[in-house]
């Protein structure tokens, strides 16, 4: 796709508008009056394609955790508006935000951002998806009944033991953000596949991108 400032533009449509420049232009020196109908038919394309991608950005929901080196970066997008859990140093560090946010927020055409203090374990609900967010270690309880979750994401290389998250959650999916350490991510992926969880390594795989 082609990319102007907080504009996304998909690879269609911006053929589409060298089309309908072509054809003006032929209309205009050329005097063409076909050129014309062309470039009519093509305007109504392009705003067709705008108000299809409009409606289906309106719809969206998801789940992102971002790759950026040593950071907490998580965000919960819900149409055209964006809750971001993590380090909020990267929303004003305006280098950091325009390599790794902005873009994301481009393509996904968003309008507003809120901002969520991530300095505990968290849960969210998302279009009935569940969402955990642990970056503190857990305790280790017998349940009568494990607490059923979607996706559960691991930030702020805490003191954590697979085993204890699988004592107290049925989870889909666990993520590990790029605050923890490489080395702590490798022995929790053993663990995920001794108990054959699904896992997904940010630090080692790219962002993790889900839609809820």
């Amino acid at each position: 796709f082609a990319v102007t400032d907080s504009i996304s533009v998909s690879a269609i449509q911006a053929w589409l508008v060298y089309l309908l420049i072509a054809c003006v232009c032929a209309w205009l020196y050329r005097k063409k009056p076909r050129a014309l109908i062309y470039a009519m038919a093509t305007c109504s394309s392009i705003i067709l394609l705008h108000t299809i991608n409009k409606w289906d950005r309106a719809q969206q929901q998801k789940l992102v955790v971002y790759n950026i080196s040593k950071h907490n970066a998580t965000e919960i997008i819900q149409g055209r508006r964006a809750l971001f859990v993590g380090d909020t140093a990267i929303l004003t560090d305006r280098d950091q935000y325009n390599f790794h946010i902005k873009p994301a927020h481009t393509l996904w055409c968003i309008l507003q951002q809120t901002t969520f203090p991530a300095n505990k374990n968290l849960a969210f609900i998302v279009s009935n998806k569940r969402i955990v967010i642990l970056n503190q270690p857990l305790q280790r309880k017998q349940l009568a009944q494990k607490l059923t979750v979607d996706i559960i994401v691991v930030t702020g290389n805490p003191k954590l033991y697979i085993r204890d998250v699988s004592a107290v959650f049925d989870c889909g999916q666990i993520v590990f953000d790029n605050t923890n350490a490489l080395w702590k991510i490798e022995k929790w992926k053993k663990d995920c596949d001794s108990i054959h969880l699904r896992f997904h390594s940010v630090p080692q795989q790219g962002a993790f991108v889900m839609d809820l």
